[in-house]
């Protein structure tokens, strides 16, 4: 069955963080999820602890890198592997509080002109507002996402307005989530998540 959200979890040598991150994220309501993990040719115990969560858990896919290929690259290769109409980029490092997950597929079901989702960044988990608020396309989105999409976990995108041709890859690129999330803001709703 082909999944409705994908999540991409890039890893290289974190097995003791992703023992605690990864859990979180399988824990969603989203059951039609797949979860994307990129190792970048770790060199500790993360890959064995991956086959071993897949032993119990079949939404998960490996995808094993047979060299380092760099952050960006190894980003890239996940986001060609996404199967489904909506991907996010979830961290190996932070622990998913709630169920973002349904939350970012309930929105994009919800409003088919979000072509970006994401959060407050720093102060999600402290904002006293709930729900999420929809930016119009255009300046009032990419001016909303402008300093945001910095923050690269939770970015969450419609892969139809999702350009793998645009995604740097360069090692001079810096944050190669901000270039795709302007130009899908200028041309598309945007929502963040409070």
């Amino acid at each position: 069955m082909k999944p409705k959200i994908s999540v991409l979890i890039p890893t290289f040598n974190r097995y003791e963080r992703l023992k605690k991150t990864l859990p979180t994220f399988l824990k969603t309501q989203a059951i039609e999820a797949e979860f994307i993990i990129i190792d970048n040719c770790s060199t500790d115990k993360t890959v064995d602890y991956v086959e071993e969560i897949i032993e119990k858990d079949k939404r998960i896919r490996l995808i094993k890198n047979n060299s380092n290929l760099g952050a960006q690259k190894s980003q890239f290769r996940g986001y060609c592997e996404v199967n489904s109409p909506f991907v996010i980029f979830m961290s190996d490092q932070y622990l998913m509080k709630g169920d973002y997950i349904y939350q970012c597929y309930e929105i994009f079901k919800k409003h088919e002109n979000v072509g970006l989702i994401h959060h407050l960044v720093t102060g999600w988990q402290y904002s006293k507002k709930q729900g999420y608020e929809i930016f119009k396309k255009g300046e009032s989105a990419v001016s909303e996402i402008f300093m945001k999409s910095g923050g690269y976990p939770g970015l969450a995108w419609r892969m139809s307005k999702f350009s793998l041709f645009d995604f740097p890859i360069s090692a001079q690129t810096k944050y190669p989530q901000v270039k795709i999330s302007l130009e899908i803001a200028s041309e598309n709703d945007i929502a963040i998540i409070f």
